[in-house]
């Protein structure tokens, strides 16, 4: 399965025939799965028990077992209380089926099988349940095993990606102030937002992970990520103060004070999205990616109100460690570094302050001044 470690995933097999103990117990091993056997009831109950397996291949003829109740005692003695179980039976008929499922079975084979049929149905169980397992239980998106696994298959296959990180700005006082319950529709209404975007700009390819809490990922194309993630801004402003009362729109805000007494004001949410792409870094592991992705949305988050900022830094490559730059290269570094601060100036110099109706547009400078981080990040490197 891809991106799944089967050689970890352990599968107990039911079965007392030597025929189907061999053809299946090859065929799993084969795939890479780790395979175990019981032969009665006795046998199985103390795998489930002692070996903790994360699919049970049961023939409801094994002996010694009662076939109605046998799915709740093995749920009552794993240590996992959701592993699944698929019934091996000799009989197709449709009163059989649907009680082998009513009786607690997540899927069945009829003997005889063939074998193909037999893997594909396995690793459906096994990908559906690890998902079921991954995903958060608020917003359903994948959690952070599969954003992990998903990141590992794009930096092995080199293809060009983006991935962005989103964070809520303000909604831990949000969370204070309307209660758990208001904050969780905040939450599923910014993962409809993402899914949303990607829509009506995305790919079809393209992933969006719940990582907890506020946080979100996005993995989609270099090509298309700038108007994706500017889209989840501008619906999002639009969108964030339909779940506050009027009196807090009206002051542009909520008041919360602590423990100790002490007043704060909170601005009404944002959206803090930062996104790094290998069209010019070469990203090689998910530490780097992660390093990286920190680093730009603590920036994008520097900026009042919803921010977009994209790392555009260009990988330097040196054929030694011991290159320096000259001082010419040095000053043209530098003198790079204050045109760029002009230019921050003037452009925020025309940026209306504390108004959210200009987040759209402020969203769009973080991108220059991205610019300008990865040239003081680049003479760091060089002269280190």
């Amino acid at each position: 399965i891809m991106g799944i470690a089967m050689e970890y995933i352990k599968v107990l097999i039911g079965e007392d025939k030597p025929d189907i103990i061999d053809a299946t117990k090859s065929i799993l091993e084969y795939k890479g799965y780790f395979v175990s056997i019981a032969k009665n009831s006795e046998e199985l109950l103390a795998r489930v028990r002692d070996t903790s397996p994360q699919l049970i291949i049961l023939d409801l003829n094994l002996p010694g077992i009662d076939p109605k109740n046998i799915f709740k005692t093995i749920r009552e003695i794993s240590s996992s209380q959701v592993v699944p179980v698929i019934a091996l039976t000799n009989k197709a008929e449709l009163e059989e089926k649907v009680s082998i499922l009513e009786s607690g079975a997540d899927d069945f084979i009829v003997k005889p099988f063939d074998l193909a049929e037999f893997v594909a149905r396995i690793n459906t169980i096994i990908r559906r349940n690890y998902y079921n397992l991954d995903a958060s239980p608020l917003t359903r998106l994948p959690g952070n095993q599969s954003i992990l696994r998903k990141m590992e298959e794009y930096l092995a296959s080199q293809v060009p990606f983006a991935i962005s990180y989103i964070d809520l700005n303000n909604f831990k006082a949000f969370n204070d102030k309307y209660g758990f319950a208001k904050g969780d529709e905040v939450i599923k209404k910014t993962a409809r937002i993402i899914l949303e975007a990607l829509k009506e700009l995305g790919d079809p390819d393209d992933f969006v992970g719940h990582i907890g809490g506020d946080d979100f990922i996005i993995i989609s194309k270099p090509t298309i990520i700038d108007a994706v993630c500017l889209r989840i801004i501008d619906k999002f402003d639009k969108t964030i103060p339909n779940f506050y009362d009027p009196a807090d729109i009206a002051k542009g805000g909520i008041t919360i004070e602590d423990r100790q007494g002490k007043v704060s004001q909170f601005p009404i949410m944002s959206i803090s999205v930062g996104a790094i792409t290998n069209d010019n870094t070469k990203l090689t592991h998910v530490g780097q990616i992660s390093a990286l992705s920190s680093e730009l949305k603590k920036y994008a988050k520097s900026f009042e109100g919803s921010a977009y900022v994209k790392d555009r830094r260009v990988q330097e490559l040196h054929q030694s460690t011991n290159v320096k730059k000259s001082e010419a290269q040095e000053q043209q570094h530098f003198d790079k570094i204050a045109l760029l601060n002009e230019i921050i100036e003037k452009k925020a110099s025309v940026i209306p302050g504390g108004s959210r109706n200009e987040s759209k547009t402020r969203a769009l400078i973080p991108n220059v001044t991205t610019d300008f981080t990865a040239i003081i990040l680049r003479i760091t490197m060089a002269f280190t």
